[in-house]
């Protein structure tokens, strides 16, 4: 079970205007980044909720017809299954349409390794 202790009163209020499935997506993609790390810090930036830990971390861009889960330092993040799109120097993101395509582990590695490369 994940605390709300991190979870900002903002993003609350983000999500609770999604329509139903992306209001279900971006609650599992918040869970994963606060059981992988708790401290994480979770604010709007861009419009859209964004995870810092020792720098931005990853975020949750949120469009008509799917979801991105980004990584800032995404370019660094080992991804052996290919999962990453992006083609610009430093982000990349997994595409979300729906509940299926969030795979819980490696999303959660990718958490895991973001939040080492802040550390370095």
């Amino acid at each position: 079970m994940v605390s709300d202790k991190g979870k900002n009163k903002e993003v609350d209020k983000l999500i609770a205007k999604l329509e139903p499935s992306f209001t279900e997506i971006v609650g599992i993609l918040r869970n994963l980044i606060f059981e992988v790390e708790p401290e994480m810090e979770e604010k709007i930036k861009w419009k859209q909720p964004v995870y810092s830990l020792n720098g931005d971390v990853c975020y949750i861009g949120i469009f008509k017809k799917h979801i991105d889960f980004g990584f800032f330092k995404g370019v660094k993040l080992k991804d052996p299954a290919g999962l990453l799109e992006g083609s610009g120097s430093h982000l990349r993101y997994v595409k979300i349409r729906n509940i299926k395509d969030i795979q819980k582990r490696k999303f959660k590695a990718f958490i895991k390794d973001a939040v080492k490369l802040n550390k370095s």
